[in-house]
């Protein structure tokens, strides 16, 4: 056996990627051949491509593309008349605006070359002229090149635009698409063919060696295409547009984010479960739950599920979304059913995590506190905290990933769903050893779609059905239970421990659908069966499996696993012999049985059991040549063949610096990768019965050191592993990814979920020709570089086959086949590969053109070249390409065209006539006809006739007979001698009856007006008479006469003639207006019209009623109005009322003024007219001059009044005011006889008053500031002596003139 699989398993490292993304087998094609033009093409063409759909020409400022249906030619060649038209389409893409100068580099170059033998001119030879796997055009806009090359099989362009550079100078013009557009990002163009998808594109920069994605679209206006960038981006740097790549390459979580759980499907997509801290992990629309939903820890914001389906290749998601409540989530497991429904095992701490209807328990039973991580370490805090406990939940996803199937909680009132013997303690000598050994625990599924899980359990009311232990045994035991698959009924569920801690880890079903489940314990009263392998704890920690019947819940058997040292069984597979595989760990010598068993020291154990778990019939173990913590296992298979694949993880330095094993000297095997550093994923294969290791790598970056946050990854029975990995944390970038995946770098400064697909088992076939040409009667020698099989059959493409390694095949005719080579294992183990090569089989002298000679107008031909692998036409003028093997004629007269075929083998001539017919035809002239009759339609030239149209007879005749019932138009489809097929048509137009005309009996007219009579039912109408050349207009006529007078009109169609006639009576105008006259401003006047029944005055201005015969008129300036009256006979005319506005006359009776009282003035007034007269009842010495003598005693008014001719009169007034002045006497004698006794002051026109008086040595002895308190000659009451006193008066006026006067008064008796 050991001999058996060698070379066999070749390891094919396909595609791992940084969250969200996955990894395929990227399927063997041959890679793209660009060949340089060394003079063996046009001079135009710098490098060509064949691809698969054809021929690729790259010029300097376009790259032209050459489709057609290769698969038909060699059918032609042998005679096949079906394909004698074989369908080609070309297409152009212009560089707008480019660098003509531009320079085109092959790049990395192919070491092989073609030889070109053109004619028998030996310097028209050329031969070993290189290939290249890309090329790029240097410069082709200022600071931009572009480069082409093939991925996949795909033909891929790169734009890079350095410093500086304007990514808006790109334009790409297409000419020759039948039409194109953009979809979903994508570009689509059109051709006869199909479409061509050019790929949304994605741009990008690298800076600081990190890559930078830069938002971009397609911008398409009319036939050209540019690219829109949605924000700046940093122009000191290379942008990268690549046109291919699907979604973001460069998008993981902007959250943390750990990778923990994976699986698969039958098709091969990846399903990874993991825990984001926050929103930013990115979801598919439509998903389930777009957003995070919340969490608890201490130095994070806890956490929820996320779940994401990825592509068979890993470039794009099918579904992503959050799952979880507002509490702590942790997905353990995943398993995916027949129907690619996906099931997730997890535990969760919040009570509003989702469930469905009808599920087995939609409520959170909670528990005690558990955290995860001390955080900070040696404190009561925990990077991630469930404060009310946890419950175990399943949840069943659609396909789609869009909804809940079914969703549960299990579990009772303690913690479920975690394993916390020894939690955050891992030097502990308790179950959990390894970082995250917490959220163990697996999820399987069987025929039926029913769901086992194994997990872990401190309830003490855990929820049973048949169970073969009905109690908790210790504070923790391990649990299993088996639900329906809509997670509604509890078919099975039952404790698993003793009376210490217990722990679930793996679970598997045999052949009989009789669960195994293995773990770890600590107890010593775990129960085992009679005759199992060991029935007795050997101490410390001891690894057990147990095998139940679930349909009874009976303990079929059981045992312990290991000895008086650490021992724990993490996996359990079944083989075909329901023989038990258990992988597991273990810190002491683990006994190798058989002694010829593969074995190298190290802390992992492999061990096979019989299906009683009595016998052990293989037990070995590897490692890196310690006993301490090597790896801790993620993954494990065993193959239908019985091939053992080991996945897991080590040296994650955890809380409190514990050390999680090394990956340091893990032994390596063919590897794929060799470690840069210690702390890796380790992949590892074993024959069967472990007696060799025919594989063994690691794979990681070197600078995170990758593990896993619990959980389990799967095998599919292939041997490819779907890994999830917690990677890049800190940061960093180095988790190894492939091209064109979903994303290629990390995009938190944490962790992101890194998910990784690797085919472990596998055939490559590989097929290998010195030249794919050969010429008659030569053969070809096959080379078989196949890796792995043991078994070939080839298949030469024309109907004979060979299993010979490397066989020596001669062709019997030429053609283009298709070589294809199927490798597989004698063993049938390993799924069988398949490679394939397209080969040319020439002869000498073998050119030939097919093609219609005959091109009809409006048409063009298609002339399809065989004969060789390069062709050259002439004239080429006429012709869609001088050098294509399908090229399209469309000549303007009949021409000869020549082609010459070469191979590599020799040269040949072929001609090809193309003519053009010149074919007459006739049809006859479009026509109506009235409904009910019909019509013979004709046509002449031809000799097919086809007509199309409703209600023919005769429709292959030249001369059918119609009867439409409605406008018709129909065709004709004429096929002249020469076969061309020309297209005309005749309308016919149907009348439904003879004309109707609707004409009123009179129309009455006034004099010298005009009336438009509108027929617009008709189109012929002829009326009479007519008065004047242009009355008419078309089928209607302005009729206008002085007089009465009969029009007749007459119209005629298809179906008959129709007369009528219209008598015009004219009448004439009737009316008077009068009330002319002259008013005042703002007086009004009554204005008059008669002899009419409706009047209508205007402008409306200053009128009291303008629609009735008579109003009042007030305007306020001269005006005419006017009157339109009607009469009786609707004739109407117009009148006028002319209306003087006088202005009133100029008067000015002069500014007011004040003067001195006693001392008379003069008026001083104006006036426009000589009729005046003032107005005052004080005295004027004239009251008819214009300047009168006044002398008042006080302020008056003078109203100057002027009356012009008319009598409108105008005043205006003149105020005369009084000066202010104070009269005092020179004594007085305050005797009290009455008379004199008091110093009296008056005055006139005082407004502000202030006295005081003085005796004759400057006392004042009296003060006031009334003029009407007089002084009565005392002073303080006692009366003053008789003398001269001074006074001093000050006073303002009501003119404002203030005054200040002084004076004595003599005091006598």
């Amino acid at each position: 056996m050991k001999n058996k699989f060698k070379n066999i398993i070749k390891p094919l490292f396909l595609i791992s990627i940084f969250l969200p993304t996955i990894s395929n087998r990227l399927i063997g094609q041959a890679s793209a051949k660009f060949i340089k033009n060394n003079g063996q093409f046009h001079e135009n063409i710098d490098f060509k491509l064949q691809h698969n759909a054809g021929n690729i020409y790259f010029e300097k400022s376009s790259v032209k593309y050459d489709l057609f249906q290769k698969d038909k030619i060699n059918a032609v060649r042998h005679g096949d008349t079906n394909f004698k038209k074989i369908l080609g389409h070309r297409y152009e893409s212009i560089f707008i605006g480019s660098n003509t100068n531009t320079v085109i580099e092959g790049g990395k170059k192919i070491n092989s070359y073609h030889n070109y033998f053109i004619g028998k001119d030996s310097t028209n030879w050329k031969s070993r002229v290189p290939l290249y796997s890309e090329i790029k055009y240097i410069d082709v806009y200022k600071n931009i090149d572009v480069k082409y090359y093939s991925s996949g099989g795909k033909l891929k362009y790169d734009f890079t635009i350095h410093p500086k550079a304007s990514p808006e100078n790109i334009k790409i013009k297409y000419v020759g698409i039948d039409s194109i557009y953009i979809k979903s990002g994508h570009l689509i163009l059109k051709t006869s063919l199909g479409s061509v998808i050019e790929q949304a594109p994605l741009a990008y920069q690298v800076i600081n060696e990190r890559k930078q994605p830069i938002p971009c679209e397609f911008k398409l206006k009319n036939d050209i295409v540019s690219f829109k960038f949605k924000k700046k981006y940093d122009q000191n740097y290379d942008l990268v547009i690549d046109p291919l790549l699907i979604f973001s390459t460069y998008s993981g979580s902007s959250a943390n984010n750990w990778g923990e759980t994976a699986t698969y499907d039958q098709t091969g997509h990846l399903y990874a479960g993991s825990i984001a801290f926050g929103n930013g992990y990115d979801v598919t629309t439509g998903a389930y739950d777009m957003f995070y939903d919340g969490g608890v820890g201490f130095g994070s914001t806890g956490t929820d599920i996320c779940i994401s389906k990825f592509s068979v290749n890993g470039d794009s998601l099918k579904y992503s979304t959050y799952l979880g409540g507002n509490g702590n989530e942790n997905p353990h497991s995943l398993v995916v059913n027949s129907n690619d429904e996906l099931f997730v095992l997890g535990s969760t701490g919040s009570a509003n995590f989702p469930t469905t209807l009808n599920a087995y328990d939609t409520s959170f039973n909670g528990g005690d506190f558990f955290g995860f991580i001390n955080y900070p370490f040696g404190s009561s805090d925990y990077y991630l905290e469930y404060p009310n406990g946890t419950d175990i939940v399943v949840t069943k996803f659609s396909s789609d990933g869009s909804s809940l199937v079914s969703s549960t909680f299990f579990g009772g009132t303690k913690n479920d769903g975690i394993n916390e013997s020894g939690a955050n303690n891992y030097n502990g000598n308790l179950l959990c050893h390894f970082y995250a050994d917490e959220y163990r625990g697996e999820i399987i599924l069987d025929s039926s779609g029913n769901c086992y899980v194994a997990s872990s359990s401190s309830s003490i009311d855990f929820p049973l059905q048949n169970s073969a232990q009905n109690n908790i045994g210790g504070m923790q035991d391990a649990v299993a239970f088996k639900l329906d698959g809509s997670l509604s009924n509890l078919l099975w569920s039952t404790y698993i421990g003793g009376s210490s801690d217990d722990a679930g880890y793996s679970i598997e079903l045999n052949n009989n659908n009789h669960p195994i489940i293995c773990g770890g314990t600590l107890s010593n009263d775990f129960a085992t069966t009679a005759n199992s392998l060991n029935q007795n704890y050997s101490g410390n920690i001891d690894g057990f499996v147990r095998k139940y019947n679930s349909q009874n819940g009976n303990i079929l058997a059981s045992t312990y696993i290991g000895d008086s040292g650490f021992n724990q069984c993490y996996f359990v597979q079944i083989d075909s012999n329901n023989d038990v595989y258990l992988f597991g760990l273990t810190n002491s010598p683990y006994p190798v049985y058989p002694p010829n068993t593969y074995h190298s020291i190290g802390s992992q154990f492999i061990h096979k059991l019989d299906n009683n778990l009595s016998n052990t019939l293989v037990s070995t173990s590897f490692g890196n040549g310690s006993l301490s913590r090597n790896i801790t296992p993620s993954a494990f298979l065993v193959s239908n063949c019985g091939l053992i694949y080991i996945s897991g993880w080590g040296g994650l330095i955890s809380s409190g610096g514990v050390t999680n094993g090394s990956t340091n000297n893990m032994p390596l095997v063919n590897p794929s990768f060799i470690p840069s550093d210690t702390a890796n994923f380790y992949l590892a294969v074993f024959s069967q019965d472990m007696q060799s290791m025919i594989y063994g790598s690691c794979f990681g970056g070197g600078d995170s050191r990758e593990h896993v946050d619990g959980g389990t990854s799967r095998f599919d029975k292939n041997g490819k592993i779907y890994q999830a990995v917690c990677a890049g944390c800190q940061g960093n970038n180095d988790f190894p990814t492939t091209p064109n995946v979903y994303s290629s770098v990390n995009g938190n400064n944490g962790c992101n979920l890194g998910a990784f697909k690797f085919d472990l088992e596998s055939i490559s076939a590989n097929i290998s020709l010195p030249n794919y040409y050969a010429c008659l009667p030569n053969s070809f020698n096959f080379s078989n570089l196949s890796q792995g099989g043991n078994q070939y059959f080839w298949d030469f493409g024309d109907g004979n086959t060979s299993t010979l390694p490397n066989p020596n095949y001669t062709y019997s005719d030429t053609g283009t086949y298709q070589v294809i080579l199927i490798v597989e294992d004698s063993t049938g183990c390993i799924n069988p590969d398949t490679s394939s090569v397209i080969v040319d089989v020439f002869e000498i002298n073998n050119a030939t053109v097919t093609g219609d000679s005959i091109l009809c107008p409006g048409t063009i031909v298609t002339l399809n070249a065989y004969g060789g692998s390069e062709y050259l036409w002439s004239p080429s003028n006429s012709l869609s390409s001088g050098t294509g093997l399908q090229v399209t004629a469309n000549p303007s007269i009949s021409t000869t065209y020549m082609l010459v075929a070469v191979d590599s083998c020799s040269s040949d001539t072929a001609y090809f006539d193309v003519n053009i017919p010149n074919d007459t035809f006739n049809i006859c002239n479009d026509t109506i006809i009235c409904k009910e009759d019909s019509v013979t339609l004709t046509a002449s030239g031809g000799i097919i006739y086809r007509w199309s149209g409703i209600n023919i007879v005769n429709v292959d005749s030249a001369n059918p007979t119609i009867s439409p019932q409605q406008n018709t138009t129909y065709y004709l489809d004429i096929t002249t001698p020469n076969g061309c097929i020309y297209r005309d048509s005749v309308n016919v137009e149907v009348e439904i009856a003879a004309p109707n005309i609707i004409l009123q009996d009179t129309l009455n007219l006034c004099y010298n007006d005009s009336v438009l009579i509108s027929m617009p039912n008709l189109v012929n109408a002829t009326w009479s008479p007519i008065l004047n050349p242009n009355d008419t207009i078309g089928n209607n006529i302005w009729i206008s006469s002085d007089s009465n007078i009969i029009y007749y009109v007459s119209s005629e169609n298809a179906c008959g003639q129709s007369l009528d006639s219209i008598v015009a009576l004219v009448f004439g105008y009737s009316g008077i207006a009068f009330g002319d006259t002259v008013i005042c401003a703002g007086d009004s006047t009554e204005i008059y019209a008669e002899e009419g029944i409706y009047y209508y005055w205007y402008p409306n201005i200053g009128l009291s009623n303008n629609d009735s015969s008579w109003t009042y008129a007030y305007p306020i300036q001269s005006i005419n109005y006017h009157v339109i009256i009607e009469n009786n006979y609707g004739c109407r005319d117009t009148f006028s009322v002319a209306i003087d506005v006088s202005q009133d006359p100029l008067v000015n009776a002069g500014n007011n003024f004040w003067m001195t009282y006693g001392e008379p003035v003069n008026l001083n007034g104006s006036t426009s007219v000589s009729d005046f007269y003032w107005e005052s009842n004080s005295w004027l010495s004239c009251y008819t001059c214009l300047n009168p003598s006044i002398n008042p005693s006080e302020t008056t008014q003078y109203i100057l009044h002027a009356i012009d001719l008319a009598g409108c009169e105008n005043s205006d007034t003149v105020e005369v005011n009084i000066k202010g002045a104070i009269f005092t006497p020179n004594s007085f004698t305050p005797n009290d006889d009455g008379l004199n006794d008091q110093f009296e002051i008056k005055g006139e026109n005082i407004k502000n008053f202030e006295l005081w008086i003085y005796d004759r040595w400057g006392e004042n002895i009296f003060h006031s500031s009334e003029i009407s308190d007089f002084w009565d000659g005392k002073y303080l009451g006692n009366k003053c002596k008789i003398d001269t006193y001074l006074w001093i008066i000050e006073y303002l006026d009501f003119n404002q003139n203030f005054q200040t006067i002084k004076g004595h008064v003599n005091l006598l008796e």
